[in-house]
């Protein structure tokens, strides 16, 4: 669960955001809205935030329906792990605008779903442990943005990391 939650969100928020900024320039509502006061920086952080935004809530309601229909059990605490998913949604929205200035095309962006979305289903460990990977190209595991937050909610939906010690004595949040 916490490897295919990285995956899905990861997945998800890069290629929505990318898709959507892609058609805007397509469509030309990108420039028409380019033509207002507006400038390109509060275009772009307007952008973050509402793809941002819909990253977290996608990482909430992926959460609730593994917990309450999947029954997985989570015996770390739910707020860190959404949290780190959380943090990993809003950095692939920042991926997907930073390949939105790469692609001028849809066709673009669908030639670089397989560059960014193939290493990181391969190399992030979350169908098989990074130790797995030949050492030559397991640096490679420490540049996919998944690596990080399937590691992070692994340590604390499977093995309770997230205590606090306090006088010998282990408190989980």
């Amino acid at each position: 669960m916490p490897g295919i939650l990285a995956f899905v969100v990861y997945l998800l928020t890069t290629i929505l955001t990318l898709i959507t900024f892609v058609n805007e320039r397509s469509s030309g509502t990108l420039e028409w809205v380019l033509s207002s006061p507006v400038t390109e920086g509060e275009l772009v952080m307007g952008y973050a935030i509402t793809f941002g935004t819909f990253g977290v809530l996608q990482v909430a309601l992926l959460l609730t329906i593994a917990i309450l229909v999947f029954n997985i059990m989570v015996v770390g605490n739910v707020l860190l792990a959404f949290l780190a998913a959380a943090i990993l949604a809003i950095s692939c929205q920042a991926l997907g605008i930073l390949l939105f200035s790469l692609a001028k095309r849809a066709e673009q962006a669908i030639q670089l779903f397989p560059l960014v979305i193939l290493p990181a289903f391969l190399l992030s460990g979350i169908f098989w442990p990074i130790q797995a990977i030949p050492e030559w190209i397991r640096p490679f595991s420490y540049l996919v943005p998944p690596t990080y937050a399937a590691n992070a909610c692994r340590a604390v939906m499977l093995k309770r990391w997230g205590g606090l010690i306090r006088s010998g004595r282990i408190y989980w949040l």
